[in-house]
């Protein structure tokens, strides 16, 4: 898994959790009034809550390492999601994950009023967050409190702070100045629209607190216009303060700080991870120690293994014996196909022994025609001084004695032309042309001389075939 692939998949983990926190809530309220299905689907503010948190995810800063991955969070804007008791709890819980390390929060523009118990909760936890905005909600003198046990015990990140228009009352600017003496982080304090009036007595009070205080930088209470001269006069001493402040404040590098940060949080995940892996290693042993052994159950068992075992054992024969047979189905086809090669070469082989066979029978008996006719011709020649009587009475013996002859020489021809038209068919069907026994018997009896010549070259014989068969084509 990529870096990137990482990231993106702790991002849809941390929204399913959120997701999974606020469809409980709706979901336990829907089985107490039976209203609702089962499946509830999340409302738009959810939508939003969830929309706004995924889109600042992808936007933050992120350090990988061997415990996790972390997201530096440089602002997160929470406003105006009427975000109201309980979604302040599931909020709360989420950001108090050791994974975000958020700098400033803003919550102004919502619906939780004076119940901010899970927030003081986060504050307390929680290292990271230097600014806070609480504006426009309606709190109460009730914050003021709290806000100065926490600063007083717990929390030391917090340096800014804004109030404005939460309905502090005129009469909790005691418990401010209460806040101020706790304070030993904040920088930057802004209380408008809260305070009607603010006496000279009370300025000065202030600036008693202030006069030692050497973190302030800002502080706003109400708009120094509606001062008089006398309240204007304590308000400069006040500001010069703050001034001074301005030059002598050195903050801490940013960078330095996230560092620190990121070192305190991979300690906490690996003792997290320890603890959890504690928990699982008691449960098994509680489980080992409450484990009751029976033997039946393991007899039953141990029967449906060895069953299984077994059928498991029959089927890999069963597919052996299969591979088996179809390995001895080849080897006999094999030796079927080599067998019927063989036969092939001896019946070519016999094949060419009998045509060479009768070309050499066919040979020798044109030879004794040809001796015959040359002793007839010299016979002829030495009786042409006999008589014609003597020609006569040899005429009729020889007639005779030709007849026989001739019956013979027919009966020798037939045979070696039907000789000759075995020899011509195969080896003319050989070269891949068909011929008929009565083209063949037309063709010899114009081209006898010819037929030995043109077995030896199949181009000569196409050209004479067609000459002499013009409406016929070879195949």
């Amino acid at each position: 898994m990529t870096n990137q692939n990482k990231v993106e998949w702790t991002i849809e983990k941390l929204v399913q959790l959120l997701e999974k926190d606020l469809l409980s809530v709706y979901s336990n309220k829907s089985k107490i009034d039976n209203s609702q299905p089962e499946f509830v689907p999340l409302l738009d503010e959810h939508t939003n809550i969830i929309n706004t948190i995924r889109h600042t995810l992808k936007n933050a800063r992120v350090e990988s390492c061997q415990e996790g991955v972390f997201f530096i969070i440089a602002f997160l804007d929470l406003s105006d999601h009427q975000i109201d008791k309980t979604l302040l709890e599931i909020v709360c819980s989420f950001l108090a994950n050791d994974q975000l390390l958020i700098d400033s929060l803003s919550l102004s523009h919502n619906l939780f009023c004076s119940e901010t118990a899970p927030l003081m909760s986060l504050l307390e936890t929680n290292q990271s967050i230097r600014k806070l905005d609480l504006s426009n909600n309606d709190l109460g003198p009730l914050t003021l409190k709290k806000f100065a046990v926490l600063l007083k015990k717990s929390n030391q990140t917090l340096e800014e702070i804004n109030f404005d228009s939460t309905k502090l009352g005129t009469n909790s600017f005691l418990l401010l100045t209460g806040f101020l003496i706790s304070n030993k982080t904040l920088t930057r304090f802004s209380a408008l629209n809260n305070f009607d009036k603010i006496d000279v007595n009370s300025l000065l009070h202030l600036y008693q607190l202030i006069k030692n205080n050497k973190l302030m930088v800002e502080f706003k209470i109400s708009d120094p216009n509606n001062f008089n001269e006398e309240e204007n006069n304590v308000w400069k001493k006040i500001t010069t303060i703050f001034e001074k402040n301005k030059i002598n404040h050195t903050k801490i590098n940013q960078e330095k700080r996230i560092n620190k940060l990121l070192v305190i949080q991979r300690k906490k995940l690996k003792i997290k991870k320890r603890f959890e892996k504690s928990q699982k290693q008691s449960v098994q042993n509680e489980k080992l120690d409450n484990f009751q052994f029976d033997e039946n159950k393991v007899f039953i068992k141990s029967k449906t293994f060895d069953q299984q075992s077994d059928n498991v054992k029959k089927k890999e024969k069963e597919k052996k014996e299969e591979k088996e047979k179809e390995k001895e189905k080849e080897e006999d086809k094999e030796k079927e196909k080599e067998i019927i090669v063989e036969e092939k070469k001896v019946s070519t082989t016999m094949n060419e022994k009998k045509r060479n066979e009768i070309k050499l029978a066919s040979d020798d008996h044109d030879v004794d025609n040809e001796e015959d006719s040359e002793e007839e011709d010299s016979e002829e020649e030495i009786e042409g001084g006999k008589t014609e009587n003597d020609e006569n009475n040899l005429e009729s013996s020889d007639d005779s004695d030709t007849q026989s002859l001739s019956d013979n020489k027919k009966n020798d021809n037939s045979d070696n032309n039907e000789t000759k038209e075995k020899i011509f068919i195969d080896e003319w069907e050989k070269s891949g042309f068909q011929i008929d026994k009565q083209d063949y018997q037309k063709f010899e009896k114009q081209n006898k001389n010819h037929i030995k010549r043109l077995l030896q070259t199949s181009n000569n014989f196409k050209k004479l075939y067609s000459l002499s068969f013009p409406n016929k084509k070879i195949n």
